[in-house]
């Protein structure tokens, strides 16, 4: 079971965002074929393998977290050579499926997981990159995703996507700093609390939030309809999109969004996300 519970599964929900390209292109019949969900299994590896090496390095902190402290590292459930030893196994089947896909998939893997450990060494801890760079491993996905449909992305939908995912990864960073439960002398607390005030946060996270609304404005333009029905479903979207983004905000003040997927799946906010996609796909439809 520990096998299991270290890889993190739930969080692999995230890497749905690499069948992102294949909607929008409207290259359905991508989905028939198999290659697409291997890379997605070995894209769901290499992050699984990068969580791994993250909870070795950080397993002394980890114990002083009140949820993290029940990994398997942390916890003692498993030792640290197991635990390397078991993400050098699945960076290796990563890289080898993803070499056999196609081989530039390889060098996307390679610059995801050097992004990813510079992150967890370095920018994870320096002010602006702590946000941004979760943002770039996002975007990465995409590209992943793209990988063979010659994806063209318009300069409105990359600024929407990196608004608002450096949005969720603002309320994350948001919602560990006003969470009492996470001890003052954890360094990526002691981090916070030094490099932003509350306030600059807030008008970080406005900034961005605002950002992502123009944007998706503009988009709503660019495929403007005189018809009344797409008038309807324009409003839901971003009507839908405002109410996110307000309630992301709410819920990381009263730190509940530290891990997105858990805040994703509850009821409400499942059907808010719900709505904005099927609005915007409703509009390019």
């Amino acid at each position: 079971m520990k096998y299991i519970k270290i890889l993190r599964i739930q969080q692999w929900s995230k890497n749905l965002i690499i069948f992102l390209p294949i909607i929008l292109l409207q290259e359905f019949e991508t989905l028939l074929n198999i290659e697409i969900y291997l890379i997605f299994f070995s894209f769901s590896l290499l992050v699984s393998s990068t969580y791994i090496f993250n909870d070795i390095r950080d397993q002394d902190q980890d114990k002083l977290h009140p949820k993290k402290k029940i990994r398997p590292i942390a916890s003692g459930e498993m030792s640290k050579t197991v635990a390397k030893n078991y993400g050098s196994v699945l960076i290796l089947l990563s890289f080898l499926s993803a070499y056999y896909i196609q081989d530039i998939l390889a060098i996307y893997f390679l610059f995801y997981l050097g992004l990813t450990t510079i992150y967890s060494l370095s920018f994870k801890y320096l002010k602006y990159l702590d946000f941004l760079t979760i943002s770039i491993l996002f975007y990465i996905r995409i590209i992943v995703g793209g990988i063979n449909l010659n994806l063209k992305l318009t300069n409105y939908f990359i600024i929407f996507i990196i608004s608002t995912l450096t949005v969720i990864a603002i309320g994350k960073k948001y919602s560990i700093l006003k969470n009492p439960e996470i001890k003052e002398n954890v360094r990526i607390k002691v981090h916070l609390v030094n490099s932003y005030s509350e306030s600059e946060l807030r008008l970080i996270y406005i900034f961005f939030s605002t950002v992502s609304i123009l944007t998706y404005i503009v988009w709503l333009n660019a495929n403007f309809s005189l018809s009344f029905l797409y008038f309807l479903i324009s409003i839901l979207g971003l009507f839908s999109l405002y109410l996110f983004l307000n309630t992301f905000y709410k819920s990381s003040k009263s730190y509940q969004t530290e891990n997105f997927v858990e805040w994703m799946l509850i009821p409400k906010n499942l059907i808010n996300i719900l709505i904005i996609t099927v609005s915007s796909l409703l509009i390019i439809y």
